[in-house]
């Protein structure tokens, strides 16, 4: 399972928001994770490694 969240617009506190969305969706990549920002656009990932 993965997740992303994100957002486009100016803020002072990018990467703090980013990191409280992404604290909402931890369930659904607890594994791995990681944060883009640049400029007015912030993502970010969470993903599950898959056992097979």
């Amino acid at each position: 399972m993965c997740g992303f969240v994100g957002f486009v617009g100016g803020t002072d506190n990018q990467s703090e928001v980013l990191t409280k969305m992404m604290d909402r969706i931890v369930h659904r990549g607890p594994d791995m994770g990681g944060q883009f920002i640049d400029g007015r656009v912030a993502l970010a990932s969470a993903a599950c490694r898959s056992s097979t």
